[in-house]
């Protein structure tokens, strides 16, 4: 009996030395290669393949594509990620514009951006009328396909409702270690907080700042691999902000008005994607339901409100 209870203790232990085992473990210290030369993060093993064909379905402007479950990453910094703006939505129609610095020591939200060296497109949407969307760089002029000029949070700007868009160019090069993505925007009054909106980037999530659901959201996918951080907020309807993502030697990394909201380790450059051009075409208010499943969304989204002074740079200004 005592040498029977021996054997059933020793398979037992057995047992569950095995299956404690984690099969899905990354191994330590990888440094292959992704597409653009980048060396990914040990545990970014790809697993399926990525979205890759555009196929209209229901919307002129929705671009449905196949796209499977795809490795993700996520991490926020610790403690409560939520903005310290109140969540009251009673506030007037006079818009308001926010705070905070950026590298330069000037109040971010009290100025238009201006061309440095490391500026790769910026946008003031100043133009009185016509399509054109002037790149102060000179680079990647845009075009208003639809959507109105309206005031912006400094001179014009740009409004926009459901399925109204701007198409810009694919602006940043492949493998930039280092940049920046961010804007200026406003939400009417009335807007849906419990929506899903495109505030600007490509259709393949290469560089992209999202509002979901009460979430601002940057991601930086590459070739079937999520990337992304995000944090919960409360913004204001008539109210201008400014939103942020960054990424380089300091991690992915969100903003609003200039303070930190989250971060990730993540320290991979900018990936365009091998797969077709057309993923790295960045827009406002333009989005098919791909590459975004990592995230919670996926059908076709636009985006509905202000929007003004987009700048992308090839620093992490913040």
């Amino acid at each position: 009996m005592i040498k029977t209870a021996g054997r059933i203790s020793a398979v037992l232990i057995i047992a569950l030395l095995f299956f404690g085992c984690n099969k899905d473990s990354a191994p330590n210290g990888s440094t292959s290669t992704d597409a653009s030369g980048c060396i990914p993060n040990a545990q970014e093993k790809i697993k399926t393949p990525g979205c890759n064909d555009h196929k209209e379905k229901n919307s002129k402007h929705c671009k449905h594509r196949h796209h499977k479950k795809n490795k993700h990453l996520q991490d926020t910094l610790p403690g409560d990620t939520t903005s310290d703006t109140p969540s009251d939505t009673t506030a007037d129609t006079t818009a308001e514009t926010p705070g905070g610095t950026d590298e330069d020591s000037t109040p971010c939200a009290n100025r238009q951006f201006a061309v440095d060296a490391n500026t790769l497109a910026l946008y003031h949407f100043n133009e009185t009328s016509g399509t054109t969307l002037a790149d102060e760089t000179g680079q990647w002029n845009g075009v208003l396909s639809s959507g109105t000029r309206t005031t912006g949070a400094f001179g014009g700007g740009l409004s926009f409702a459901q399925g109204q868009y701007a198409e810009f160019n694919s602006i940043i090069p492949d493998g930039t270690p280092d940049g920046t993505i961010e804007a200026y925007i406003l939400f009417k009054s009335g807007f849906d907080s419990n929506a899903s909106y495109i505030i600007f980037g490509t259709d393949g999530s290469r560089c992209n700042l999202y509002y979901s659901k009460g979430s601002l959201i940057f991601m930086k996918n590459h070739s079937d691999i999520f990337k992304y951080v995000t944090a919960t907020v409360s913004l204001e309807p008539n109210r201008w902000y400014h939103v942020a993502g960054t990424w380089g030697s300091k991690g992915m990394r969100l903003f609003l008005d200039c303070v930190l909201l989250a971060s990730t380790t993540d320290v991979s450059c900018y990936q365009s994607s091998p797969r077709t051009s057309l993923e790295n075409i960045f827009y406002i208010g333009k989005k098919s339901y791909c590459c975004m499943e990592a995230i919670g969304i996926s059908q076709c989204i636009g985006f509905c409100g202000d929007i003004d002074e987009i700048r992308v740079s090839k620093v992490d200004r913040y």
